[in-house]
């Protein structure tokens, strides 16, 4: 409830700052991707060049996914990558993941991870930090994927630490319970602090 509660509160503040990569479908196209058995070229995001991120682009597409998604067929889910010049804290970056009616991402499994790997590459990402939903707030010890409006949370059945993590604390003994992917340590997992700003992934599957 704590934290549903607090998840609340930030939702306006990520809404404001936060601003959606696309991602493609097939990573092994340098400039398409296909949906609805069309291809289409990923634009720059069209707006004024004042307002405009150099990593933001748009996709125009009528799949299966919402419009700030694409869809990977292999694990039928949507992507949408998210950044800003000073990141979001773990708390801000589940809350706007479920104002898109997804959640922050859960990767459950060594393909997945690859074809984030491969999506952060592909979209000139490769050296950035992200956020995933991976967390230990609610069962000290224990680490979930956070649940959303649509999927309880899930305990980690997949993992890809890097070494000596989960640390659970920093040097200074601060808690660290959220995960995300660090891009020094060739995107493995890393625990810190949720209230560290990084850029984010949201998900959400298809029916």
């Amino acid at each position: 409830m704590k934290l549903y509660i607090l998840v609340t509160l930030v939702v306006n503040i990520c809404l404001a700052v936060c601003t959606p990569v696309i991602t493609d479908t097939s990573l092994n196209n340098d400039t398409k991707t296909t949906l609805d058995n069309e291809t289409v070229p990923l634009s720059p995001i069209d707006q004024p060049e004042s307002q405009a991120s150099d990593s933001a682009y748009r996709l125009y597409t009528r799949g299966p996914c919402p419009y700030g998604f694409i869809y990977n067929a292999n694990q039928r889910t949507c992507y949408s990558l998210n950044t800003n010049n000073q990141g979001v804290t773990w708390f801000e970056a589940l809350s706007f993941c479920m104002s898109m009616h997804a959640n922050l991402v859960a990767i459950e499994s060594e393909q997945e991870q690859l074809y984030i790997l491969g999506m952060l590459r592909h979209f000139e990402h490769g050296d950035s930090t992200v956020w995933t939903g991976g967390n230990t707030l609610s069962k000290h010890g224990n680490w979930f994927w956070a649940g959303g409006l649509h999927a309880p949370q899930k305990r980690f059945t997949y993992t890809r630490w890097a070494p000596g993590e989960p640390s659970n604390h920093d040097n200074h003994n601060n808690w660290e319970k959220c995960v995300y992917l660090e891009s020094k340590k060739e995107h493995k997992w890393n625990d810190d602090s949720c209230y560290r700003k990084l850029y984010f992934i949201c998900e959400r599957g298809v029916k």
